[in-house]
């Protein structure tokens, strides 16, 4: 769920901070009360494209956070394996700014991530429900987890998510195993041919001092003569 939300220079916010409580959240107002911009600019905190025009007029870029707390399974399972691990309240701090330049940055509990890993875990964080948006129901990706949330799943589904996981973590290792042991095929074929090279030009003991001294002579021919 969203906790708060901080918006900075977006159309015709300066500054602005929301407090959310848990459960439903309903945003109402006349036209123009400004709505449609606490929308917009938690849809950019969630992985929407980067529109110059939401810049306010005379600023060079804009901002917007926001805390997320009781995240799903799904979610915490994603930030893992991105390498980002929710705070001791279980919750995470996601920051996107972007400024008129073209320049872009976002954080997720203040470590750089790209859009991609954004968009992969906003699914989970919020439903927006709007006139003809039906959100989460029509991601395909939330299906399964909807069924395992009527099903009451949750235990059972983290079993197998930690199974998972590990079982991801031997097969990381198995394919490392397998390219040791690719690379030291290559390196004893390599050291077999060059052994049956040598081999074949029937090397003696002695024989390298001979064609040393005889390329001394062969350099001082001239003289010699």
């Amino acid at each position: 769920m969203l906790r708060s939300l901080h918006i900075e220079n977006i159309a015709v916010i300066k500054s602005c901070d929301i407090e959310f409580s848990q459960g439903f959240i309903v945003l109402s107002g006349e036209t123009g009360a400004g709505k449609s911009i606490i929308i917009d600019s938690l849809n950019l905190l969630l992985g929407a494209k980067a529109d110059k025009e939401l810049i306010r007029t005379g600023e060079s870029g804009c901002m917007v956070s926001g805390l997320f707390g009781l995240l799903s399974d799904s979610t915490v399972a994603i930030l893992t394996s991105s390498g980002i691990t929710p705070d001791a309240e279980g919750n995470i701090f996601i920051q996107r700014s972007f400024t008129l330049d073209g320049r872009s940055n976002i954080r997720i509990n203040g470590r750089a991530v790209n859009l991609a890993i954004l968009k992969n875990i906003s699914h989970g964080l919020v439903s927006i429900h709007g006139q003809s948006d039906t959100g989460a129901l029509l991601d395909a990706t939330k299906h399964l987890e909807l069924l395992d949330i009527y099903a009451n799943n949750g235990e059972l589904r983290q079993q197998y998510l930690e199974a998972f996981w590990e079982l991801e973590e031997f097969r990381e290792r198995l394919e490392d195993m397998k390219k040791r042991e690719n690379d030291r095929e290559r390196m004893k074929e390599i050291l077999e041919y060059q052994i049956k090279d040598i081999d074949s030009h029937k090397l003696v003991d002695g024989e390298e001092e001979g064609l040393l001294e005889k390329r001394i002579k062969l350099r001082n021919s001239e003289r010699i003569s």
